[in-house]
């Protein structure tokens, strides 16, 4: 079975960020997180020792493993250029992991290499995401087969290659709603993060 590593529903990280809650996408108050385009966003530690608010392989890092998952729930506010979901990529060159982000109305992702260099790039322009609408999106990669996977609202958007026998060991935080920097700011609201080990069943929706 697929390995969870981890799973929030992101209001438990709210006192430390001094972040907005909203309400989540079943109508809950509360059970969302706001993020407000200039300033917000949750930083997760990489090193386990430091007692980080999400319990991940080296916390957050995906190095070593074969195959991975992670997908969220967003709720854009608006749709502008550059609004990071996900960035595990610390400043400067040689020390990126992934980047899942927007541009605009499209999803964009990042992965690096081995060496920690981006050797993946990929700008989906189908389905296309739309502001004030609450949407699951998902991203998987495997070894094996060297497939990179998207899904939007629990369907396949399409396969890329991604050839690499591992992802690069980096040690750099995790960031949600913000890259490196911090920059690149999301705008809106997120729920229901989940990050796996593998292949799981959340590529399909998670609640």
């Amino acid at each position: 079975p697929a390995r969870l590593f981890s799973h929030r529903s992101l209001n438990s990280l709210r006192s430390a960020l001094g972040l907005l809650l909203s309400t989540s996408r079943i109508g809950t108050p509360g059970f969302a997180l706001s993020f407000n385009a200039t300033s917000g966003y949750v930083e997760v530690p990489s090193n386990c020792n430091v007692n980080p608010p999400i319990a991940l392989k080296s916390c957050t890092s995906v190095s070593g493993l074969s195959a991975f998952t992670f997908a969220l729930w967003i709720n854009p506010t608006s749709l502008t250029t550059n609004m990071t979901l996900l960035d595990k990529s610390g400043s400067g060159s040689g020390n990126n992991e992934f980047r899942l982000m927007l541009d605009k109305h499209q999803v964009y992702v990042q992965l690096g290499d081995e060496t920690g260099t981006w050797t993946f790039e990929w700008l989906l322009t189908s389905p296309t995401i739309t502001a004030a609408v609450w949407t699951h999106i998902a991203l998987a990669w495997d070894s094996i087969d060297g497939l990179v996977e998207l899904f939007v609202n629990g369907q396949s958007a399409g396969t890329r290659n991604h050839i690499v026998s591992n992802l690069f060991a980096g040690s750099a935080n995790l960031l949600i709603g913000a890259a490196a920097g911090p920059s690149a700011f999301f705008h809106g609201e997120m729920d229901e993060l989940y990050i796996y080990g593998a292949r799981s069943p959340c590529l399909r929706r998670c609640s």
